[in-house]
C-alpha cells in the first residue's frame, strides 16, 4: 500500500492529459475569525459539464471511467479519483457493490480508510447523506493527500493521546479524539477501534439508527492522529452547502455575494447552526 500515492499521482497525470479529469478551480482566501484560520474557496472556473459536489447526479461508481481507477482498498472498496476535485489529490473509497450513502459504516469501510492512512498521513472525511452535504446516494469515503485542507490543524495539535475532546475553540456539537501512535501500521486493528468510536460517539450525540439504516445526518473526518463526529441538522447556511470539510475550516462557495453573507454571518456561527 506504499505505492497508493505513487499510483494516485500516476492515474491523475493521465486522466488530465486525456480529459476526463473536470477540476474545479477555486480563488482562495485565509481568513481569521477571533484567531480561528478558514480557508475560504469562491469558485472561479468551470470545465463544460463539471459541477460542484453539491449537485447531485446519476451514480456514478456503478460503472465508473476505468481511467478514474486508481486502486483496490481491501476486498470491497475501489479507491477512485473524484473526476470533479475542487482539492488536489482528491480520492474517492468506494464500495464495489451498492450500499446506502445512509447506511452505517461498517469495520469494512474503516479498514479501506486505514489502508489509505497507512499509505499516507492524509485526511478522510465522510457526508452521511445529503442534509451533511452528500452528492452522491452510493457509499462512499473521501481521501485527500493534502494535509493543508485542515485549516483548524493548529487546535488539534495539542490533543492528549487517547482522551475524548469537545474543544472549546469549537462551538459546533462534537465529538473528538486523539488516536494512538502507530495505529495505521495494522489497518485491521485500527478498524476495529475506529469502528468502536464511531459507534460510542454516535451514541452519545443521539445520532440513531435501526439496524443498518442510519436516521440522523452526521459529518466524520479522520487522519493518523485524530478523529471527529458532528451531528448535522440541515445542510446549508445562507444558501452555502457545507459538507465535512467545513468542520476543519475549509468552506466552499460559488461567488463573491455568498462568501461576504458567510463571512458577515459569522463562520464559526455557520457552522453551530448546521
Amino acid at each position: 500500500m506504499k505505492d497508493l500515492w505513487l499510483k494516485a499521482d500516476q492515474v491523475i497525470e493521465r486522466a488530465r492529459a486525456s480529459g476526463v479529469l473536470e477540476p474545479i478551480t477555486t480563488d482562495v482566501q485565509w481568513y481569521s475569525e477571533q484567531g480561528i484560520p478558514f480557508c475560504l474557496r469562491t469558485i472561479s472556473h468551470r470545465k463544460p459539464g463539471s459541477k460542484p459536489d453539491a449537485e447531485i447526479d446519476e451514480d456514478p461508481f456503478v460503472h465508473f471511467d476505468p481511467t478514474l481507477l486508481v486502486t483496490e482498498l481491501g476486498e470491497k472498496h475501489h479507491c477512485l479519483l473524484n473526476k470533479y476535485p475542487v482539492l488536489d489529490r482528491h480520492l474517492l473509497i468506494v464500495t464495489r457493490e451498492y450500499e446506502p450513502q445512509t447506511y452505517l459504516l461498517n469495520r469494512r469501510d474503516f479498514y479501506a480508510a486505514a489502508c489509505g492512512l497507512k499509505a499516507r498521513d492524509a485526511l478522510v472525511f465522510y457526508n452521511s447523506g445529503s442534509i451533511a452535504g452528500a452528492s452522491q446516494s452510493h457509499k462512499h469515503l473521501q481521501l485527500v493527500g493534502d494535509l493543508d485542507a485542515i485549516p483548524f490543524s493548529p487546535l488539534f495539535d495539542l490533543l492528549q493521546s487517547v482522551a475524548v475532546h469537545q474543544l472549546a475553540q469549537l462551538s459546533f456539537e462534537h465529538r473528538l479524539i486523539a488516536l494512538p501512535e502507530q495505529l495505521f501500521t495494522e489497518p485491521n486493528e485500527a478498524a476495529q477501534l475506529l469502528e468502536r468510536y464511531y459507534l460510542q460517539f454516535s451514541d452519545e450525540l443521539n445520532i440513531r439508527h435501526v439496524g443498518e439504516v442510519v436516521q440522523d445526518s452526521y459529518n466524520l473526518l479522520l487522519t493518523r492522529q485524530w478523529m471527529m463526529l458532528i451531528p448535522r441538522r440541515q445542510e446549508t447556511v445562507l444558501g452555502v452547502s457545507i459538507n465535512a470539510l467545513g468542520f476543519v475550516g475549509n468552506l466552499l462557495v460559488r461567488n463573491a455575494e455568498q462568501l461576504d453573507n458567510l463571512k458577515h454571518y459569522g463562520l464559526m456561527r455557520a457552522l453551530k447552526n448546521l
